[in-house]
């Protein structure tokens, strides 16, 4: 039995609209490569300032899925995701260093309910 964990949930807005794109294979698999930022607020306790940070994470989206994604979703958008984080690597053509990129492999996805520095959209709390 294992014991670890590979979850990840995210909150956040896109940073670009999503690109529907085909892997080629019979039939082609659709497939959908996107970001989204997460942000967070704290207080500075030496000098009392609001301190704001984004941290942008890739998520990959893959069949019918990626599709429902492109057909829902645009650049500013809140979306919630859940999935597990990937790592690829792959050496580029005439070299020899090792590239690595690390993702979430989306598994499920919803509307968030709201757009990057939009309160109206925000649904209040408990319900519409």
């Amino acid at each position: 039995m294992s014991r670890s964990i590979n979850e990840v949930r995210l909150l956040g807005n896109l940073g670009k609209h999503p690109e529907l794109r085909y892997w080629k294979g019979v039939p082609p698999t659709a497939y959908c490569d996107v970001s989204i930022a997460t942000h967070e607020e704290w207080v500075d306790t030496k000098t009392g300032e609001i301190k704001k940070a984004t941290e942008w994470h890739n998520l990959q989206i893959v069949g019918s899925q990626a599709e429902l994604f492109a057909e829902t979703f645009s650049a500013g958008d809140g979306v919630l995701i859940c999935g597990k984080q990937k790592t690829r690597s792959w050496t580029p053509e005439g070299e020899q260093k090792k590239r690595y990129k690390t993702y979430v492999e989306v598994s499920a996805f919803w509307p968030a309910g709201f757009k990057k520095d939009s309160a109206e959209s925000i649904p209040p709390e408990g319900g519409e």
